[in-house]
């Protein structure tokens, strides 16, 4: 059986030798939000480019009524 004092000595040893894999996963996340970022960016793009074809033209241009 393991004592709480070797337990939380286990735990400090493992997260020293595993420091690379949480700043490694750190900055994977933090490199990822530009991109995502972009992407959202460029998705509000293209649908205002549909909001100003309806606000000049009165309806889309794939409107099934016609």
């Amino acid at each position: 059986m393991t004592s709480k004092k070797s337990f939380l000595v286990n735990i400090k040893t493992n997260a020293r030798r595993r420091v690379w894999l949480i700043v490694l996963t750190f900055l994977g996340f933090f490199f990822s939000m530009p991109v995502l970022t972009a992407l959202v960016l460029s998705t509000e793009k293209m649908y205002m480019a549909d909001y100003r074809q309806i606000f000049i033209w009165g309806r889309f241009s794939h409107d099934p009524s016609d």
